[in-house]
C-alpha cells in the first residue's frame, strides 16, 4: 500500500515533468536523439556482457535514468499517470478534507500538511490545476485544526500566565498559507505574535520557514533577524558550496539535511539573496552527485528549491576545457556530456583551463591514468 504522500510526491513529479517538457523541447529532443544508445546497450546486456565490464553496468544505470526521463516527459504516458496518482490522492483524502499516513488510518495533521503543500508547490510552479479542490479541501481542514489548537494555547496561557511557542508545525501551516496567497485570520495573527519565543529553539528548518511567513505576514523586522540568524550557523567553501554546520540542521525521516538546505534557499530566494542562495544551490547538487538526494519526498523539496527562483527553466550554460591546442566545449543548451583523451604530446600538457558561461550549472572532471 503506497502513502498518501507517496501519491503526493508523484503527481507532483508527473505535473512539474509535464511543465519542463512544455519549457525545454529540448530536452525531450536529446532524449529522442539517445533512443538508439539505450537500445544498443539493451542488446549488450541481453548477451550477457554486463556480468564482465562493470562499466557497462554503471552505464546501464545512466541509460535506466535516460529511459526513466523519456518516459517522463511522453504525454500520454503522463496524463495517464497523473490521472491515476490524483485518484488514489482523491481516494485517501477523508470527509473532512484530511490525508492519513494509509487507508484506514485517522487523519493527521503533519501528512495533511505535507501533502497540500506539495499541491500547493504544483499551483505555484506549473499551470496545472487538477488538484486545486483536493487543496482547498485540505486548507479547510487545517484552518479547522488551527483554529482549536490555537483556542488551546489560549486556554494555557490563561491557567499559567505564561506565553506559549508554536510548534514548527503551525509553521508549515503558515508556510503553506504563503503559498497559496492567504491572507492573515486571527488564528494566524496569534501564532506570528508568538514566533519570536521561539526564535532561539528552532530547528534551521524551523528558522527558514519562520523567516519566510514572518515577511509575508508583514513582519518584516522580525523577519530580517531570523534570517540573519539563520545564517549565522552556515560555513561555505569555493568547492562545496554553502551549508549548515550545527546539529540543529537535523536528519529526518525524508533525508539527511536536504528538507533543512532547501527551505534554506527558499528564504533566501524570497530575500533576493542570490549568492547566498546560490552557494547553498551548489551544495545541494554536490549532495545529488555523492549521496544522493535519498527520498522521493527529498527530493521534490530539492526539485522546487531548484526552481522555486522561476529561472532555472529558462537559463542555460556553457562549459569549456582548454588544454593546448584541444579545446573542448559543451553545447549552448547545457544539455548532454563530452569528454577527450589526451595521449601522446597533448598528455605532456601542464595546463588545463576550465570556464563556465551562463547560469545555468555545469560540471566537470579531470582524470589521470
Amino acid at each position: 500500500s503506497i502513502s498518501a504522500t507517496e501519491w503526493a510526491t508523484r503527481f507532483y513529479a508527473l505535473a512539474l515533468g509535464q511543465q519542463v517538457a512544455f519549457s525545454l523541447p529540448d530536452v525531450s529532443a536529446w532524449l529522442k536523439q539517445h533512443t538508439n544508445e539505450v537500445d544498443v546497450l539493451a542488446k549488450l546486456q541481453g548477451e550477457g556482457l554486463t556480468d564482465d565490464t562493470p562499466w557497462l553496468q554503471r552505464q546501464m544505470e545512466n541509460q535506466q535514468r535516460t529511459k526513466n526521463l523519456k518516459r517522463l516527459f511522453d504525454e500520454e504516458w503522463n496524463a495517464a499517470n497523473r490521472i491515476t496518482a490524483l485518484g488514489k490522492l482523491k481516494d485517501l483524502q477523508r470527509e473532512d478534507g484530511a490525508w492519513s499516513w494509509y487507508p484506514g488510518m485517522p487523519g493527521n495533521d503533519y501528512i495533511t500538511t505535507d501533502v497540500a503543500i506539495l499541491l500547493a508547490r504544483i499551483d505555484r510552479l506549473t499551470p496545472n490545476d487538477e488538484g486545486k479542490q483536493l487543496l482547498l479541501k485540505a486548507l479547510a481542514y487545517l484552518k479547522k485544526q488551527t483554529a482549536k489548537q490555537v483556542k488551546q494555547m489560549e486556554q494555557a496561557e490563561k491557567r499559567s500566565g505564561h506565553k506559549r511557542a508554536p510548534t514548527e508545525l503551525q509553521l508549515r501551516y503558515l508556510y503553506l498559507l504563503t503559498l497559496v496567497n492567504e491572507k492573515a485570520d486571527h488564528n494566524v495573527d496569534f501564532i506570528l505574535q508568538r514566533m519570536a519565543l521561539c526564535r532561539r529553539e528552532l530547528t534551521m528548518y524551523g528558522k527558514a520557514l519562520s523567516a519566510i511567513c514572518l515577511d509575508y505576514f508583514k513582519q518584516k523586522a522580525e523577519s530580517e533577524l531570523t534570517l540573519q540568524s539563520l545564517m549565522e550557523y552556515t560555513v561555505a567553501s569555493p568547492e562545496k558550496g554553502r551549508w549548515f554546520n550545527t546539529p540543529r540542521a537535523e536528519w529526518s525521516w525524508n533525508a539527511y539535511r536536504i528538507p533543512t538546505q532547501c527551505a534554506a534557499i527558499e528564504a533566501l530566494t524570497h530575500f533576493d539573496r542570490e549568492a547566498d542562495a546560490h552557494a547553498l544551490r551548489l551544495w545541494l547538487l554536490q549532495a545529488k552527485r555523492t549521496q544522493m538526494w535519498e527520498t522521493s519526498r527529498a527530493t521534490a523539496d530539492a526539485v522546487y528549491a531548484l526552481l522555486s527562483d522561476g529561472m532555472a527553466l529558462t537559463e542555460s550554460g556553457q562549459m569549456q576545457a582548454v588544454a593546448g591546442n584541444v579545446t573542448l566545449e559543451t553545447p549552448k543548451d547545457g544539455l548532454g556530456c563530452i569528454s577527450h583523451t589526451l595521449s601522446g604530446a597533448e598528455a605532456e600538457m601542464k595546463t588545463l583551463t576550465v570556464s563556465h558561461t551562463g547560469k545555468a550549472a555545469g560540471w566537470g572532471a579531470v582524470y589521470a591514468q
